[in-house]
């Protein structure tokens, strides 16, 4: 896997973009004919943009973090309509994601208060998911 990103921050502005590659090797066994096997590659390609704004809330101790980000995933470069279900990890299959989210740094990047919407949309077909998510992250 090889990518590229680019970072920009400015006061209270934070952006980035993001290009990830990768190939895959695989091999599938099959029973018939006995002892055949099918070998290829995949080519799999992930972009994406994202910008956050942070607002200083009580003398800059906390902050208030307004984020968007839009994300393209293609699993497989050679086949452009692929239709599978989100899926249960972070980032769904092959398609689009539009997210954003409201941050609440209450005690400086130690301890964050995040609610987000993802919305993914499959890149062939109708297959969408909605997703709300409110996560608690402590750094010691």
């Amino acid at each position: 896997m090889y990518g590229a990103d680019l970072l920009f921050h400015l006061d209270g502005l934070t952006a980035l973009g993001e290009a990830r590659w990768q190939k895959d090797k695989y091999k599938i066994n099959t029973s018939t004919p006995a002892g055949n096997q099918y070998t290829g590659n995949q080519d799999h390609f992930i972009w994406l943009i994202q910008a956050g704004y942070a607002i200083p809330v009580n003398h800059a101790t906390q902050a208030l973090e307004i984020a968007g980000r839009f994300t393209e995933i293609d699993q497989n470069t050679e086949f452009d309509h692929e239709t599978a279900a989100f899926g249960s990890q972070d980032y769904g299959n092959s398609g689009t994601q539009e997210e954003v989210g409201l941050n609440w740094y209450f005690s400086g990047h130690s301890a964050k208060l995040g609610l987000n919407y993802l919305h993914w949309n499959a890149e062939s077909g109708a297959a969408h998911e909605n997703i709300f998510r409110l996560q608690q992250q402590l750094s010691f």
